[in-house]
């Protein structure tokens, strides 16, 4: 269905469309994948909602906008109304006339495809609610995409690029960052998922791009802490802090393994296969099972 024909659509369906929203039993259709080339000669993958689920989603953001937008920082540019790429340009000129001449340079690697749907989904529960609109958006991250060979693809991750709620999705998942890099006191602008750190010298730029990416918890000092406070027993927590193996040695630790549970990782919203799997086979928990 094209954008010309959706008002006859709508004049003979939309009564029953509206009826499933309001009952909280509207399922959208899976976006069509579609590749646009991107300068360095790769791919970007797009999500094309259908018409109707465009329609459905832009009426969402337009109502969800104006709940988060005031409280976005002053430092975010991107897919928000009277902001732009040329503002961020003119506050980085800003941050130069200052003096503060180095930048590090961040670009979150396939961010949309790689967002967590259940930290996303309890940012808006906290505001929201944890109704049918927050049950749609759910079904909307989840709806899995058609490839070009017609074949469909689950969507365990991600917030698919191409349908006008991801925009104002992607600023609230990226909120966060913005409130950890202004409590740090940098200066900084982010235009979706890229961000400069304006900072004054060569050795300030390292610094602060060493504490912004890799790892947590590198230096023992932060490893104990966080133990601790997950309850770790203080007279062996030195067992899983002071050891020279590596990550992935340490990750069978059984310190480790008691306090970054299976509820911990869920918390900090690491996929449980389990459940992605009972989604990839028996569908969306909400929807009615026959027989049963």
């Amino acid at each position: 269905m094209t954008i010309g024909d959706f008002p006859e659509f709508a004049r003979e369906h939309w009564e029953r469309i509206a009826s499933q929203l309001r009952k909280g039993i509207y399922h959208p259709a899976p976006v069509r994948r579609v590749f646009i080339p991107k300068p360095d000669g790769t791919e970007r993958p797009l999500g094309i909602p259908t018409v109707l689920d465009r329609v459905i989603q832009q009426a969402t953001a337009q109502v969800l906008t104006p709940l988060w937008d005031g409280e976005f920082s002053e430092n975010s540019f991107g897919f928000r109304e009277g902001r732009n790429a040329h503002q961020a340009v003119r506050h980085v000129e800003g941050a130069w006339k200052l003096g503060r001449r180095h930048a590090v340079d961040c670009d979150l690697k396939a961010f949309f495809d790689t967002v967590k749907h259940d930290p996303l989904l309890a940012q808006l529960r906290a505001k929201i609610g944890g109704g049918k609109l927050l049950r749609l958006i759910g079904r909307y991250l989840r709806a899995g995409v058609e490839l070009p060979d017609g074949t469909h693809e689950a969507t365990p991750l991600g917030v698919p690029q191409g349908g006008p709620l991801s925009p104002l999705l992607a600023n609230i998942v990226l909120d966060p960052l913005d409130k950890e890099l202004t409590r740090r006191g940098h200066v900084f602008a982010r235009y979706a998922d890229d961000f400069l750190i304006l900072v004054k010298s060569a050795k300030a730029a390292q610094r602060v791009m060493e504490s912004v990416v890799g790892k947590q918890w590198k230096r023992p000092g932060p490893r104990r802490r966080n133990l601790l406070k997950l309850g770790a027993n203080p007279k062996k927590v030195h067992m899983a802090t002071r050891s020279r193996k590596g990550y992935w040695r340490m990750s069978r630790n059984k310190i480790v393994h008691q306090c970054l549970n299976n509820r911990w990782l869920k918390e900090q919203g690491v996929p449980e296969m389990k459940e992605i799997w009972i989604k990839l086979h028996y569908g969306d928990k909400s929807r009615p099972v026959s027989g049963v």
